[in-house]
This record gives C-alpha cells, structure tokens and sequence, in this order.
C-alpha cells in the first residue's frame, strides 16, 4: 500500500516536523509512505495535480488553521477524481472534531 503523508504550509520556507515522524514511527511495516509538503499559495489545480501524480492509496493531510478550507477544498476535490482512494486528516485542526464535522465531510476518514 501507498500512503502519502502531506501538508499545506502557509510559507515555502517552513518544513513539516510531524510528516517525517510519523513516517519513521511507521518504518517498514507501513510498507511505502512517501512525503508531499506544499504551499497553500499554490493554485488549487497544481496541488492536485502535484498530489494525484503520487498515485498513493491513503493521502493523510496534516491540518492547521491556516490550511484547514484549502485541505477541505482538496479532499473533495481529490475524492472525485478516485473515489477509491482513502482520505485520512489528522493534526491539530481536526483532533477536537465531532461527528458532525466527519457527517458534513463524508469523504475523510
């Protein structure tokens, strides 16, 4: 299985620390996690376009205050070009969510 780690940083000079943790906790066992960190300055087409390209199974997106409508716009986006894919967000936008969150963003896991 193919799983991408990614993000949306508010700058190109910022670097996530919690996708490359995340991927040495996994280690092998994962099998192949790969790493896409973007900028949510970037149009909304090459972002899927740069995404898509990865062909991964599971996207998990890291989501901060500053991401969070840009990676929502994403994943819906995403789901409709492989609706087989899986859509995992996590980070500190969406720890606290409720049901009603995931009843009104069917498409996230």
């Amino acid at each position: 299985m193919r799983t991408l780690l990614t993000t949306l940083h508010s700058k190109y000079i910022h670097a996530s620390l919690a996708l490359p943790c995340l991927a040495a906790y996994c280690g092998e066992e994962c099998s192949e996690i790969l790493i896409g960190e973007y900028s949510v300055n970037e149009p909304k087409e090459n972002l899927l376009a740069q995404i898509a390209v990865w062909n991964a199974d599971v996207i998990c997106f890291s989501v901060y205050l500053w991401n969070r409508v840009a990676t929502l716009e994403l994943v819906n986006c995403l789901k409709q070009i492989n609706p087989e894919q899986k859509i995992v967000l996590g980070g500190p936008e969406i720890s606290f969510e409720t049901d009603d969150f995931f009843q009104h963003h069917p498409v996230v896991c």
